[in-house]
């Protein structure tokens, strides 16, 4: 298996990475000890998918329909630490959790679990947000490149490009050509040792102060987690300004 780096430096791998989402996902993960990549066409924002759905037409009449999309799986993290946008969009029941973890941590464990297929690909890198124009204009470009040489690291750079109204996620992800077809109905799941990815595990500062002590109790008893749980603080009520005069 080979991995690449794309807009991301050696000196970034330690830096924390976050990824939002439900409270029982991390329980699946650390569970089964696996982490869940899914297929781009599932991610909601059309330009993400814009140059692997196209098409490339000849004067002959051919055509060439780009055969990776069955191939190419991903996952989504975030730079951002604290972002109101971010719980909102995936925390909309106000019970969600945020997980911390490194960009080495992550290669470390997809590499364990992808060394055995050597036919495989991995990428990592930051999402660079362009305006719709310049996604457009360089659309057909990077379209013509895919099917030659390089083609899979090309691929995984049109992933890498999105519409500058999403600039608050700050997006870091992580994408797999996977040929050896391991992925069912557009999900691959892959065996790693997730008490080591997840650092810690913070819980939405909307959430009542009971569901901090609910989950801090099953992820440390029931799932022997090593980690720090804790509560945003982000929505916490301020004390009463008072101030006083002589």
């Amino acid at each position: 298996m080979n991995i690449e780096y794309i807009n991301i430096d050696q000196n970034e791998l330690d830096k924390p990475l976050y990824r939002y989402l439900d409270f029982y996902r991390v329980v699946q993960m650390l569970q089964n000890n696996e982490i869940v990549f899914v297929r781009p066409e599932k991610w909601e924002d059309p330009f993400e998918t814009y140059v692997i759905n196209s098409q490339i037409l000849y004067d002959d009449g051919g055509k060439l329909i780009h055969s990776l999309n069955g191939v190419i799986h991903g996952i989504c993290w975030t730079k951002n630490y604290v972002s109101d946008a971010l719980w909102r969009i995936y925390s909309p029941h106000k019970m969600a959790v945020r997980i911390k973890t490194t960009p080495r941590l992550l290669i470390e464990s997809i590499e364990s679990s992808l060394n055995k297929y050597d036919r495989s690909t991995f990428f990592i890198g930051k999402v660079e947000y362009k305006s719709q124009k310049q996604i457009i204009k360089n659309a057909k470009d990077i379209a013509s490149k895919i099917g030659g040489s390089g083609s899979d690291k090309i691929t995984a750079k049109s992933l890498l490009l999105k519409r500058k109204s999403f600039s608050h996620e700050q997006e870091v992800r992580t994408i797999i050509f996977d040929r050896h077809l391991k992925a069912k109905n557009g999900i691959l799941k892959l065996k790693i040792d997730a008490h080591k990815l997840i650092q810690s595990v913070l819980v939405d500062s909307r959430a009542p102060d009971e569901m901090l002590n609910v989950y801090s109790m099953y992820l440390k008893k029931e799932l022997n987690f090593k980690g720090k749980v804790d509560k945003s603080v982000l929505y916490k009520n301020l004390d009463k300004l008072i101030i006083n005069k002589k």
